[in-house]
């Protein structure tokens, strides 16, 4: 039923976004959604609390938006690990947006990746991350001097980041 319903909604005509969020997506589901021409010309996707699959699902969809990309919203997605961190980078260069909010497998590892291939990111949610410390910081602050295209952040609930940018809870924009 599923797969049903995911392949009428991604061929909505002039349609260059998949909001698919909280949906109980498997990687099968993803691998649906990754099969069809329609994932060539997607500028937003937000699988939001999609908590059933795993990076492996989730690369095949990456890859084939790769061109495209802008906007991407996982947050919730808590099966994600590093690896996911990496297809992003690898694939979804030309990435603006991205919300990872409670994506708790993410570590510094992923993150840093992440930063350093998608150099065109200009709003980052990263909240709720425990396994994120200071390199991801340091990542992020070489994004900011580098790149100059980053100008918000949220890190809120991160409990091993030492330091911020300017307010104490972690929320920054120029």
């Amino acid at each position: 039923m599923i797969h049903s319903i995911l392949f009428y909604s991604i061929r909505l005509p002039g349609f260059d976004g998949h909001e698919i969020s909280y949906w109980p997506l498997d990687d099968a589901d993803l691998s649906v959604v990754a099969s069809t021409n329609c994932c060539k010309n997607t500028h937003t996707l937000s699988l939001r609390r999609c908590s059933k699959f795993t990076d492996q699902g989730l690369s095949q969809l990456l890859m084939k938006c790769s061109q495209q990309l802008r906007h991407l919203d996982l947050a919730g997605c808590q099966n994600l690990t590093d690896a996911t961190c990496n297809v992003i980078a690898e694939y979804n260069l030309r990435l603006q947006t991205i919300d990872l909010s409670g994506c708790c497998q993410l570590s510094d590892r992923g993150l840093c990746a992440l930063l350093r291939g998608c150099k065109h990111l200009e709003k980052i949610e990263l909240q709720n991350l425990p396994r994120m410390s200071n390199p991801t910081i340091d990542a992020i602050r070489t994004s900011v001097v580098m790149y100059n295209k980053l100008f918000a952040m949220n890190l809120s609930g991160c409990m091993h980041v030492m330091c911020c940018f300017y307010q104490p809870r972690c929320t920054w924009s120029k």
